[in-house]
């Protein structure tokens, strides 16, 4: 903790050395208990002050804290410039542990196998997950993704129970949504679009945010078909 005291003989200033003495919270504000000992904290708090660049302890567990004379390196994990301050261990572990690269190897194998969550008849009774497919109108948010990772746990759990899973994955690529996107974009409102224009470029982005929603999707280990994907604007959805 960092020193905190006003530089004024404020209620700030006494409100606080008062808990620092008295504990927290302080004693109850009525009675002339409280009275005596808010008397008492006055009268012991400039001897209080005189005696802080020394780091001394108070008895609410508070540390004041003056500068060493030896400066920070200003490097992670260094000594604090702090007498009294607790410094950060030097770390167990190397800074990086983790390469990119191991995870772009694990998605080539991956996608090396397209049917791998393909629904298969003869596994085992058949499970059907009718997941409500994502709106693509913008990048995929946190909430998003913990939602889906539920649905996933579920048809993981149905798998290891021997039936035969029906996870698709689709985008629901239709919507005033994209419209909006198109126009906050282009700073251009939907009534100065010619309309086969504007239904091109909405198509164009709505696609283009649809794949990052899928590469996402596989990213997170998401175990659904992406095989065959669907979207709803598709003609072979509206068929």
């Amino acid at each position: 903790m960092r020193e905190v005291f006003p530089t004024a003989a404020s209620p700030t200033r006494q409100i606080f050395a008062f808990r620092c003495l008295r504990g927290s919270n302080g004693p109850s504000p009525r009675g002339p208990a409280c009275a005596c000992g808010y008397l008492t904290v006055l009268a012991r708090f400039s001897d209080l002050m005189a005696r802080r660049a020394s780091g001394v302890l108070l008895r609410g567990g508070f540390t004041l804290l003056t500068p060493s004379t030896k400066p920070s390196t200003g490097k992670p994990f260094s000594p604090s410039p702090f007498r009294g301050a607790t410094a950060m261990p030097e770390p167990k572990l190397a800074p990086k542990q983790w390469d990119p690269e191991f995870e772009r190897e694990l998605l080539r194998a991956w996608e090396g196998e397209p049917g791998l969550y393909a629904y298969a008849p003869d596994r085992g009774p058949t499970y059907v997950i009718d997941t409500p497919p994502p709106y693509p109108s913008g990048d995929w948010h946190p909430g998003a993704v913990v939602a889906y990772s539920l649905i996933d746990m579920i048809a993981r759990s149905q798998r290891m129970l021997g039936k035969a899973v029906v996870f698709p994955f689709g985008l629901d690529q239709n919507g005033i949504n994209i419209e909006r996107t198109v126009e906050k974009k282009y700073g251009k409102p939907l009534h100065e679009w010619d309309r086969e224009t504007f239904i091109a470029k909405c198509r164009e982005e709505i696609s283009g945010i649809g794949l990052g929603i899928i590469e996402i999707a596989k990213r997170m280990g998401m175990t659904a078909d992406f095989a065959h994907t669907y979207r709803t604007d598709s003609d072979e959805y509206r068929a």
